[in-house]
């Protein structure tokens, strides 16, 4: 319709037809607008804590390790006027018996593929629950743990672990590494090495690849050269197949001696 067409009733329609609209003045006024899940009342549940529940830990494919608040404080999340009355589905089980059920569902021992990535690591308690769960973490083979701000887990050991991502942390030397003698596969991109101290570490295990891009050493000088030179079984760093130049004596290599910013 063309806009110099319209007749003054047909704009005196449009307007009362606009004017009539109403639009949510708050986000909270727009999520009271969308329906919520039957199960959105469980959001802050422990899998565990519920009746019935048979799912082992080692079945989930991306679990969170999150508490949750207590139930006294769910309606701050929640709002005065949603239904907590969810005890019903919950076990009764208090102590040692409620220590002993949790265990025995989580069943980390078991697990071969753990991921726990974005773990939102704040605050104490959290970061108390993952270093748990990552004792108990003797049969995994692909662990990621990336994006968790983590600093130092050199106290850990993961005897069967072939696939370590810790991308995304705070980690500053090999030396805060986990034990790990039969990795193949270490990446640590964008945390904050800035030498090579530690690395020998990984000389007597399997590790045929290693992504340290990100981190301050991998701009010095001969950095390729003297990676290589300490793990001779690797194949590739940084994504990039070994190369010629990267068997050379780190004696040959270079130093730059002035830089030039333009």
């Amino acid at each position: 319709m063309d806009i110099d067409s319209v007749s003054s009733e047909q704009s005196i329609a449009i307007t009362n037809s606009w004017n009539s609209l109403t639009f949510p003045e708050s986000k909270n006024q727009i999520l009271r607008q969308i329906p919520e899940l039957s199960s959105a009342k469980f959001q802050f549940s422990l899998w565990h804590d519920l009746k019935n529940s048979e799912i082992k830990g080692n079945q989930l494919k991306a679990p969170r390790i999150r508490i949750g608040p207590n139930e006294k404080d769910i309606p701050l999340y929640f709002g005065e006027d949603c239904d907590t009355d969810i005890e019903s589905a919950h076990h009764e089980l208090t102590g040692k018996e409620k220590t002993k059920h949790r265990d025995a569902l989580e069943n980390w021992e078991k697990a071969e593929l753990a991921s726990f990535g974005y773990q939102e690591l704040q605050n104490g308690y959290q970061k108390k629950n993952l270093y748990r769960v990552l004792a108990k973490l003797k049969s995994v083979k692909h662990l990621n743990l990336a994006h968790n701000q983590i600093t130092n887990i050199s106290s850990y050991s993961f005897p069967h672990c072939e696939y370590l991502n810790l991308n995304n942390n705070f980690i500053a030397s090999f030396k805060c590494l986990p034990k790990v003698s039969k990795i193949s596969f270490l990446t640590l991109k964008d945390n904050d090495i800035m030498e090579l101290d530690g690395l020998k570490a990984l000389r007597s295990t399997s590790i045929e690849e290693l992504y340290l891009n990100g981190n301050p050493v991998t701009f010095t000088a001969g950095y390729r050269q003297r990676v290589f030179s300490v793990l001779p079984n690797l194949k590739v760093l940084d994504g990039i197949y070994q190369l010629k130049t990267d068997t050379e004596p780190v004696e040959a290599v270079e130093t730059p001696k002035s830089c030039l910013i333009s």
